[in-house]
């Protein structure tokens, strides 16, 4: 047996907002297409054989959007915190899994390691004085980048890059609608 570790450093995002919690989870909930991807997504992947079915079922359920909810879509982690504490008004705080499985095909090819950081998540938090609302999530390219044997892949990371400003394009979309 053996064991490997290998040391990176990532980035998290943070992006800080007056607009409430609940205005910026519906927004984001209708960017990433909640009402009509989750239902159809696990049928999607599910039954697709080849990556042609995939691209078009994808483009199908996403409406041509670059993401869309994935696995669990929203977990409203503050529910679990206040029946943990006791509570009932502590902040709202909301973790996405979204992505883009057609997109995610090349780097995983590239990078099986990857698979570690797909489907992508995003955190939404109500800021504790409720003035507002805090988006965050990890940098995708350094995630999905991370060297292998001390080397990394420039063309993972491109590809990667390319996600960090969709990502955050969704997100400045979402704060400023």
């Amino acid at each position: 047996m053996t064991k490997s570790v290998e040391e990176f450093s990532t980035k998290r995002i943070v992006f800080e907002t007056s607009v409430p919690v609940d205005e910026v989870v519906a927004r984001l909930d209708k960017e990433l297409n909640s009402d009509k991807a989750w239902p159809h997504l696990f049928e999607l992947l599910e039954g697709v054989k080849t990556r042609e079915e995939l691209e078009r079922g994808f483009l199908k359920v996403s409406e041509g959007r670059d993401f869309v909810y994935v696995l669990f879509g929203k977990l409203p982690l503050h529910e679990w915190r206040n029946a943990y504490l006791g509570a009932t008004d502590g902040p709202k705080t909301y973790q996405y899994s979204f992505g883009n499985p057609p997109v995610a095909q090349p780097m995983l090819q590239l990078e099986p390691y990857a698979t570690l950081h797909v489907p992508l998540r995003m955190l939404v938090l109500e800021k504790e004085d409720k003035t507002g609302t805090e988006i965050v999530y990890m940098q995708p390219s350094i995630s999905f980048g991370a060297p292998r044997n001390g080397k990394v892949d420039e063309e993972l990371r491109a590809m990667a890059e390319e996600i960090d400003d969709k990502v955050e394009s969704l997100v400045r979309r979402v704060i400023s609608a």
